[in-house]
């Protein structure tokens, strides 16, 4: 598989990130999108850092075990958190993060905002 065929991971607490899903369907038709909703471990809000730290790099896991190239965190908590664990937990792959505010902190790991 090359670089240009393998997916989009994205991932969320729930079911709120389907609108970020919708999004890049929307600018992307033709990228391979992979969605990770953990409904089961929803809300993350309420969690401690550290519990949401280790979600997010579990979920960061299974994405990448599904191949693919890029990682977008669509989960507000888990940008606030834990995008850095996230970037040098997978430095082969950029970590992208769905809230604006997140941005401008990391810009050495290739991450870059949605919204």
């Amino acid at each position: 598989m090359t670089a240009r065929d393998e997916a989009i991971g994205i991932f969320d607490s729930g079911v709120g990130g389907l609108t970020v899903l919708h999004a890049l369907v929307e600018a992307l038709p033709r990228e391979h999108l992979v969605y990770l909703g953990d409904t089961g471990r929803h809300p993350y809000g309420t969690k401690s850092a550290e519990t949401v730290t280790r979600y997010s790099i579990e979920n960061g896991e299974f994405l990448v075990g599904k191949g693919i190239k890029m990682l977008v965190v669509a989960c507000n908590s888990a940008s606030a958190v834990a995008l850095s664990a996230l970037g040098s937990g997978f430095p082969s792959r950029s970590s992208v993060s769905s809230s604006r505010a997140r941005a401008p902190r990391w810009p050495a790991r290739g991450t870059v905002a949605w919204g």
